[in-house]
């Protein structure tokens, strides 16, 4: 049997990024004492996030993810705004 590589920290990464921008909507929303969208209806979260700030702090700094998440918003920038 064959195995394919598998990047455990690639997959961490990836788990990461899905998650902080998943939580940061209804994080925002909770911090400010504001009504928590329904997370499975996206435009509910958009429309209660629009106008704040989200403060994003993944894996306490390491230069590594630190790069993916810099990347990753560069790439994901454009098609947010």
């Amino acid at each position: 049997m064959t195995r394919t590589p598998f990047s455990v920290s690639h997959a961490v990464q990836k788990l990461a990024f899905a998650t902080a921008f998943t939580l940061a909507g209804s994080v925002a929303g909770v911090a400010q004492g504001a009504d928590v969208p329904n997370p499975n209806n996206w435009q509910d979260v958009l429309t209660a996030a629009e106008g704040q700030t989200v403060y994003f702090n993944a894996w306490g700094g390491a230069p590594n993810i630190n790069n993916y998440i810099a990347g990753s918003v560069k790439r994901l920038a454009p098609s947010m705004a």
